[in-house]
């Protein structure tokens, strides 16, 4: 379903909630070994999260997000492809990140605000 936003037409299947939240994201890099990243997640949906982070991602890279636990789930951590990563002049990157197949059967089960809550 396309919702028509400020900006145009929304695009996303799923509608994103705004958040802001550090977070732990795992790049999988096959050159560099794994680098562990903290990343302010600042919107999230059923199929991924947007952040922000100073290090540059490459479109196609495979990441581990690790969300904080809360009181019914604990930690999760969730394995995303990265989509996008756009520069921001002051702020480093903007990144979109894709949950992948596997993990988003598992966090197709969680709600959005249950993730958020801490």
């Amino acid at each position: 379903m396309l919702e028509t936003t400020t900006r145009g037409i929304e695009r996303r299947r799923h509608s994103r909630a705004s958040v802001h939240l550090d977070v732990r994201c795992i790049r999988l890099d096959p050159h560099e070994g794994d680098i562990i990243d903290e990343v302010d997640m600042v919107d999230l949906s059923r199929s991924g999260v947007g952040a922000v982070s100073d290090n540059w991602y490459y479109p196609g890279q495979k990441v581990v997000v690790c969300l904080p636990p809360d009181n019914q789930h604990g930690k999760r951590q969730i394995s995303a492809t990265i989509r996008r990563c756009l520069s921001r002049q002051e702020d480093g990157y903007h990144i979109g990140m894709e949950f992948d197949r596997n993990s988003l059967n598992t966090w197709s089960s969680l709600s959005t605000k249950a993730t958020v809550a801490a």
